[in-house]
């Protein structure tokens, strides 16, 4: 939770800064991206006090939409700063949060995966995007 603190920090820099830049286009994907993991974040925690171990294996399979959603983003950004170098540092800048964003979820996920442990006494095996494998109970 204490990294999750500081990436919230440098986000809220970051977008300080941002405040005062010419917009790149309307970004949706931050928006979502956002709310997906304080989702995840919440719902693990919740999974946390309550020891559920099955419902904090399904936040952990939703940080494959979170990673999803930044794969597709950088590929966004990568292009803007290719097709015009004026907006690299805007474009660094909302790298940059969303990939704190896509920490976050990954914060959630081993959480998750220590309620699972708790639970269960058996380590989840971490290979997500290959067949989704988790470990026994």
């Amino acid at each position: 939770l204490e990294r999750v603190s500081d990436y919230a920090k440098s986000i809220a820099k970051r977008s300080r800064r941002l405040n005062t830049a010419l917009p790149l286009k309307p970004f949706v994907t931050i928006p979502r991206m956002a709310a997906m993991a304080q989702s995840m974040l919440k719902d693990v925690l919740d999974c946390y006090i309550a020891r559920d171990a099955d419902k904090a294996m399904e936040v952990w399979h939703r940080d494959v939409e979170v990673d999803d959603q930044y794969d597709s983003l950088f590929r966004e950004l990568i292009t803007f700063i290719l097709e015009d170098p004026r907006k690299t540092s805007t474009a660094i800048d909302l790298l940059f949060i969303a990939k704190n964003i896509e920490r976050i979820g990954d914060h959630a996920t081993n959480i998750a995966e220590k309620v699972h442990y708790m639970v269960h006494g058996v380590q989840i095996n971490r290979v997500r995007r290959n067949g989704q494998a988790e470990g026994g109970k």
